[in-house]
């Protein structure tokens, strides 16, 4: 009879005991790993600017997220993707001199300057596509290019200055909504292409 109150606190303790392992488990469960903790208070790295003029092969090289000067296209042999680059601060401008069959800007967003985009007789360049490109600070001028085909700029809502589509003897696609019912603001200057964009 003496043996099981004892039976019991033991009973009791060991209860007791795997009650607090549990909470134990819990709570550590809950905490965040030092890893994630690490992560969340990591800051995003600065983006990689690069000073002054620069070509399109150069920021290419270097990685560039920002142009604080103006972006050269020009002698690329090959068609070209940039998924860096979000920002110039300048112009754009895609001279005429490059015999690769595409260029896209997947990851540019807003030009300070002008987009400027003309070709020359030894130019193969067909397709060029600025897929997230929001604003453009000068005029938009394509022109005198021979053998451009499609030119795709979907989300441009902000020109600052006029627009020239003209001379493009091989154009087929515009995709320029800047240049849709709403913009009356925007002067646009269109003839001899293919098709009448404006």
């Amino acid at each position: 009879q003496g043996s099981r109150p004892h039976t019991h606190e033991r009973g009791a303790s060991f209860s007791s005991m795997r009650s607090e392992l549990l909470a134990a488990f819990l709570a550590l469960a809950a905490r965040p790993s030092r890893r994630a903790v690490a992560n969340a208070a990591a800051p995003p790295p600065p983006p990689v600017v690069c000073s002054g003029d620069v070509t399109l092969q150069e920021a290419l090289e270097e990685e560039c997220n920002v142009v604080s000067g103006s972006l050269a296209v020009s002698g690329l042999a090959e068609n070209v993707l940039s998924v860096n680059l979000s920002a110039v601060e300048g112009a754009v401008l895609v001279q005429p001199d490059n015999t690769g069959g595409s260029i896209t800007f997947a990851a540019l967003e807003s030009i300070g300057g002008e987009l400027a985009v003309t070709g020359g007789p030894t130019d193969a360049l067909q397709q060029v596509a600025f897929p997230v490109l929001a604003t453009v600070g000068g005029e938009l001028s394509i022109a005198q290019h021979p053998s451009l085909e499609a030119l795709a700029v979907p989300q441009l809502g902000d020109i600052g200055g006029a627009v020239t589509v003209q001379g493009n003897a091989a154009l087929e696609s515009l995709a320029l909504p800047a240049l849709g019912p709403s913009a009356q603001s925007i002067t646009c200057r269109c003839a001899d292409n293919p098709i009448t964009p404006c």
